[in-house]
């Protein structure tokens, strides 16, 4: 984003209630100068940011000669009326308000409305586990109390901050355990010589026992800690049940989902992402439903930019009943709005994303729409996490191009991704199988029966494969099983696909 782009994402990314209050509130309070909302309302109609249009519409007007000045003015102006706005929603802000009201009444001397505003603030920090705002709130006690000379409270007061630096320590330390692991997992992803780097973590005292995390956030992360090391060794069933210990934690504390909500929605994503690697499809389908719940949850750009993201699963549910052509329709949304969530997302959600549409078009029979996507994936991303997702999208690229006929491209892409699995020590026997195959099917003289002897043989090397193989991440986005059938049997690989889905319910 360059720097003079600020403005004009800070206003995009605003809903329609939060611009509805900025003007409402600022048009009263900047009367005497509107250039503010004549801006305001010039940037919001723009789809792509234009300052040359900007200066021409307003030309002629005096705040056109300073115009960085008017835009820092209302960039800031913006985040002040957000604030407010935001103020009874957003917890921090609420309890922050509380601490600063009861500070001014201590200053004036009401003691007791002092008292009475700061235990309510102590209160909802305690309910929240924000245990930087109750060591603050102990501080102010303890001005209050040396000033009264109170002694049994100053000693309760260092009981509680001892308790409380106790509870930060620990929840901390199961914070550290659950962030080095699911580090390890995304930038090794799943090679079973790499499982040994998180096993000291996961043998760490503290994750011996659940008994071990007292307080919600401790027990966030130590359902965290498991999920992701199964996710890391292929024990995918037991990913599943730490995913929906983890979930179900939320679900019983419903408050956090309000505070925690980008936590809560990553929760639903591992659990939706568990029960499509095992195709239980009915509880996919009832986590899809609980991600359709949660738009109540998401007041801020950020928690709805992560259920924008998670449309991928909706489209993993789509592709896997084969049901691609509804799948396409629901990506016409999704293509419809990436615009407005896109910058909140991170590379490797956008990587998601766009391999999940590729896939859609591909079972839909588009395979130039297929490539379009991997091609956008190639030009606007930066692959540097989830090795994984990588390789899947250097082996789906060469099979589109195999679909569209471009057969003079796949010598040249074989090597390329030959070189990239050899560098990125990602070359395990299914990748050496799968370009093998491509190798040969290449062959001038090959003829259609030829071809599917080919096809049936690489089928059977597959199907024969050990399953630590198959569990490692190679058939997590592609039926490759399903591909080969349908070139077998010269029939559509969506029919495949839905046959197979019948089948298994």
């Amino acid at each position: 984003m360059r720097n003079n782009e600020h403005l004009f994402w800070l206003i995009q990314g605003l809903t329609k209630s939060e611009k509805g209050y900025f003007k409402k509130y600022a048009s009263v309070n900047q009367a005497k100068n509107n250039n503010y909302i004549k801006l305001f309302d010039a940037v919001a109609m723009q789809k792509k940011y234009d300052e040359a249009a900007i200066k021409k519409q307003f030309a002629g007007e005096s705040f056109v000669s300073q115009l960085s000045v008017t835009k820092n003015y209302l960039y800031n102006l913006i985040l002040k009326w957000m604030e407010i706005f935001h103020g009874t929603n957003n917890i921090d802000i609420h309890i922050r308000s509380l601490i600063n009201r009861a500070s001014f009444l201590y200053e004036k001397g009401r003691d007791k409305e002092f008292e009475k505003l700061l235990y309510k603030a102590k209160a909802i920090s305690k309910k929240y586990e924000l245990f930087h705002f109750i060591l603050e709130i102990l501080d102010i006690e303890r001005t209050s109390a040396l000033k009264r000379l109170d002694f049994d409270k100053i000693s309760a007061i260092k009981a509680e901050e001892a308790t409380m630096l106790n509870l930060i320590q620990t929840t901390k330390q199961f914070q550290d355990l659950a962030e080095s692991i699911m580090m390890l997992f995304f930038k090794k992803g799943r090679i079973e010589k790499q499982k040994h780097l998180m096993r000291n973590d996961i043998k760490h005292p503290l994750l011996k026992n659940e008994k071990n995390a007292k307080t919600f956030l401790a027990k966030k992360n130590f359902f965290n800690s498991y999920v992701f090391y199964y996710f890391s060794i292929n024990k995918v069933d037991k990913a599943l049940e730490y995913s929906q210990k983890r979930v179900n934690l939320f679900l019983e504390s419903p408050a956090f989902i309000r505070y925690y909500t980008r936590d809560y929605l990553g929760s639903l994503n591992n659990v939706l992402y568990t029960c499509f690697l095992l195709r239980k499809m009915t509880d996919m389908k009832f986590f899809i439903d609980k991600l359709a719940e949660a738009k109540i949850y998401a007041l801020n750009i950020n928690d709805e930019s992560v259920l924008f993201y998670l449309n991928y699963h909706i489209l993993n549910y789509y592709n896997a009943l084969g049901l691609f052509e509804t799948a396409t329709k629901h990506c016409e949304g999704i293509v419809k709005n990436i615009a407005t969530f896109e910058n909140n997302l991170n590379d490797n959600e956008r990587l998601v994303l766009r391999l999940h549409i590729a896939y859609s078009y591909f079972g839909a029979g588009d395979h130039r729409k297929s490539l379009l996507w991997l091609n956008k994936i190639i030009n606007e991303i930066k692959m540097a996490h989830n090795p994984d997702a990588q390789t899947f999208h250097r082996l789906f690229y060469l099979i589109n191009h195999f679909e569209l006929g471009n057969f003079e491209l796949l010598p040249f892409l074989i090597k390329s991704i030959y070189r990239f699995m050899a560098t990125m020590k990602r070359l395990s026997k299914f990748q050496k199988n799968i370009l093998s195959f491509f190798k040969q099917i290449l062959q001038r003289n090959n003829s259609n029966i030829q071809q599917k002897k080919q096809f049936s043989h690489f089928k059977k090397i597959i199907q024969h494969s050990d399953i630590a193989i198959i569990g490692s991440g190679a058939f997590e986005y592609f039926d490759y099983i399903s591909w080969l059938e349908s070139k077998i049997e010269n029939r559509p690989f969506a029919e495949v696909v839905r046959e197979k889905a019948a089948k298994q319910q």
